[in-house]
């Protein structure tokens, strides 16, 4: 696997952790509250542009991965009625 995907935050306790923690255990990299990400497979990097409450940052971070995402990371299609 190159990128594993989480949620940003649980609903019960909101404290953001699971995500970096699972990282960390695997010894990975980890971006967190990502609203936009695109990969860069020769160079084996994402560029991942998070979220905070005054703006967004733009970081650089090798594969493998874990991205918290915010809901903004997708945008769901609408299935067809065939």
């Amino acid at each position: 696997f190159q990128i594993i995907f989480c949620g940003k935050q649980a609903i019960d306790g909101d404290t953001a952790q699971v995500g970096p923690q699972i990282a960390e255990e695997l010894g990975m990299a980890h971006a967190t509250y990502a609203c936009e990400l695109s990969v860069d497979q020769v160079a084996q990097k994402a560029i991942v542009k998070r979220e905070h409450e005054n703006g967004y940052e733009i970081v650089e971070v090798p594969l493998p991965l874990l991205v918290t995402a915010t809901a903004e990371l997708n945008e769901p299609r609408q299935p067809g009625l065939w």
